[in-house]
């Protein structure tokens, strides 16, 4: 979480991404055993221009619109465009957390989808997106 705009959030931004990519290739495996890497940028304040909360930015040709990779991915969540929901999640973050899930390799369940869509709680959702990052299975995730 980013409170305070920083002029150099977006290099920082790829540093990380970068980092955490590398991190996942061991001496001796091939790039191969690379697996995709998602960022995920949670931001206190307007950082890109338009009024979507949710953007994904990806490495696109310009012209064909191909995607160079499936393994960078960054999103970024400005939480001043978020919707007021009146006490709901925005439509849409049920998909977000799958696709973030499904990236790493672990399948969620349908109780588990349902205590994501049903969760309120902020601090209960960030406890299981940090251990989503490194868990081995969503049972892991959503462990009381």
């Amino acid at each position: 979480m980013q409170n305070a705009r920083q002029p150099t959030q977006p290099e920082r931004a790829l540093y990380y991404w970068a980092k955490m990519y590398l991190s996942g290739l061991q001496r001796g495996q091939g790039y191969e055993d690379l697996r995709p890497c998602i960022g995920i940028w949670l931001l206190g304040y307007r950082q890109l221009p338009g009024e979507r909360s949710h953007t994904i930015l990806k490495l696109r040709d310009i012209d064909g619109h191909a995607d160079f990779s499936e393994h960078l991915e960054l999103h970024t969540v400005e939480l001043p465009k978020l919707p007021k929901c009146e006490g709901q999640w925005p439509r849409g973050s049920l998909e977000a957390w799958g696709r973030f899930l499904g990236a790493r390799g672990l399948s969620v369940t349908e109780e588990q989808k349902a205590r994501i869509v049903a969760c309120k709680d902020l601090d209960l959702l960030r406890k299981w997106h940090r251990r989503a990052v490194t868990a081995a299975s969503t049972d892991e995730v959503f462990a009381d």
